[in-house]
């Protein structure tokens, strides 16, 4: 169970922060904490070595998502600030459309059940 590698865990979160000062290196090391989360939440033990494997096996994938997930975002948010204004029913819409579409966008992140290793 997850609770036997609370340590590992502890330990991998604080990586992770650390990681994420130098930018370059935030996508890959997030997905290593989801691919190493979903391992101790199907029962197979890992260690830092197999977070270190992942961690560059994942480091081009994650890049090229983020860098669509970079590309959504900036979109939908440049769309809700220079439109936020706009009057009429038709501005309206699509300014509900752009909150619900990043909404859905964040879900699908939240509960996305992918597992790359």
């Amino acid at each position: 169970m997850w609770w036997q590698e609370v340590v590992v865990l502890l330990v991998l979160n604080a990586v992770w922060f650390v990681l994420q000062i130098p930018v370059i290196t935030g996508p890959p090391a997030t997905a290593v904490v989801y691919a190493m989360t979903r391992r101790s939440l199907d029962g197979e033990y890992w260690n830092l070595r197999d977070a270190w494997r992942a961690f560059r096996d994942l480091f081009w994938p994650a890049w090229r998502w983020g860098l669509l997930n970079l590309t959504v975002w900036t979109a939908g948010i440049w769309n809700l600030v220079a439109y936020w204004h706009a009057p009429g029913a038709p501005w309206f819409g699509l300014r509900l459309l752009w909150i619900a579409s990043l909404t859905m966008l964040s879900l699908i992140h939240i509960s996305e059940p992918t597992r790359p290793y």
